[in-house]
């Protein structure tokens, strides 16, 4: 295994110390505001978890997305994308079909701006409350729908104990760490028949799903879940699975994520972990594809880095942080980063200035967009909104 600054942990959903190396994951870091450089993807012998391994304990990760949080969309003024928005139609049609009483009490723990509550009230839900780290998303959450979002995470906060028929975790528990202690205390929030709706990626579909390559190994991302996992990390805190569902869910233009959705009940049954055997063999072809876009990748920037002229690269996420680490990418002359993240501006990058879209009125340089996801959405607001006449460098084929 490589050598970086942390431990290694145990794994997260069984507490096992027997694992093995599966994938090395490194990022280029900005002068302030990253989460990690890297972790290890390892496998756990013992239930089949893919994790991240020698990553920071878990008060980083709280206050990266209290402080450097991206959810609250920024760079749309609070709104979420129609991408969002179809996403919580989905997803409050589904639980509507599980829950046939209005008066049930939802609590969504990483609500951001209460989107996904604003579609849930829409249907009859009225008791709806939400929980995200970052105090923006409780501010734009009473601006746009009037709902009320504490501000806190499972480890700090100040809900009222037993007061919730439904928990939502959409997209959080790959996010965190300790996850085993935070679906822990997930009991002294609901009620006593209470249940619990959980959505990750799904690990064992990243290959049916083609994205940039080793995109769903982010800085973000350090639980890598198939459906089997999941609900392995339910049953450790005492809840049996209702209902499995795996939905694709369009979040780009250009890129679907594939989620296993689980539905669990609180039960006084003793309920044995039963080993994840698919996450291993289908990361394993994700792996390989990802190697081989990524040596096309790396063949385009090699041409950039000989013709020797200044660049500005576009987007400061997963894509370039990995891109700066494993390719000859930082040795192109770029002149500037540019990211629609306010969070990010004046920070530095390589010695590079991160910086806003709009100071881009004052450059001339051609503008490499690394991004596989936002490709065509960054291209439009250059074009379209910016009006810029800058040349644009894509790297990936435009999807229509």
């Amino acid at each position: 295994m490589s050598t970086l600054d942390f431990p290694p942990r145990a794994c997260p959903v069984c507490g096992s110390q027997n694992k093995h190396l599966l994938f090395e994951q490194r990022f280029g870091t900005l002068s302030q505001g990253s989460l990690l450089a890297g972790y290890d993807l390892v496998i756990c012998d013992d239930c089949g978890l893919a994790y991240s391994d020698r990553i920071p304990d878990q008060s980083v990760f709280d206050r990266y997305y209290a402080e450097m949080s991206k959810y609250e969309y920024s760079h749309r003024e609070g709104a979420e994308s129609e991408f969002d928005a179809a996403r919580f139609i989905q997803i409050a049609e589904y639980l509507a079909g599980e829950l046939p009483d209005r008066n049930c009490r939802i609590l969504d723990i990483g609500c951001a701006t209460a989107g996904q509550l604003a579609k849930l009230r829409s249907l009859g839900y009225d008791h709806v409350t939400g929980l995200d780290p970052s105090p923006a998303c409780s501010v734009l959450a009473k601006k746009f729908y009037d709902i009320k979002v504490f501000t806190g995470t499972l480890f700090d906060h100040d809900l009222p104990k037993n007061s919730f028929d439904l928990i939502i975790l959409v997209g959080v528990l790959e996010h965190v760490r300790e996850v085993a202690d935070a679906v822990g205390k997930l009991g002294t929030l609901l009620s006593p028949n209470g249940m619990v709706f959980a959505e990750v990626p799904d690990a064992t579909a990243y290959a049916d799903w083609p994205d940039a390559p080793y995109q769903e190994f982010s800085t973000e991302h350090i639980n890598s879940f198939g459906p089997k996992s999941l609900e392995n990390l339910m049953r450790t805190a005492g809840y049996e699975l209702v209902k499995m569902d795996r939905p694709p869910r369009q979040f780009t233009k250009a890129t679907v994520m594939p989620s296993a959705a689980g539905l669990f009940r609180k039960t006084d049954k003793k309920l044995p972990i039963e080993k994840d055997t698919q996450s291993e063999p289908r990361l394993r072809i994700y792996i390989q594809q990802s190697a081989a876009v990524e040596k096309r990748l790396a063949g385009l920037i090699d041409e950039i880095v000989r013709s020797e002229k200044p660049i500005v690269v576009w987007g400061v996420g997963t894509h370039t942080l990995h891109l700066l680490e494993t390719t000859n990418f930082a040795k192109a002359k770029i002149a500037a980063f540019v990211d629609v993240n306010t969070k990010y501006h004046g920070t530095e990058l390589f010695g590079r200035p991160v910086i806003s879209p709009q100071a881009m009125t004052q450059r001339s340089e051609p503008i490499l967009i690394s991004s596989l996801s936002f490709q065509n959405d960054i291209a439009c607001m250059i074009k379209n909104d910016l009006k810029l006449p800058n040349q644009l460098i894509l790297l990936y084929e435009e999807s229509h």
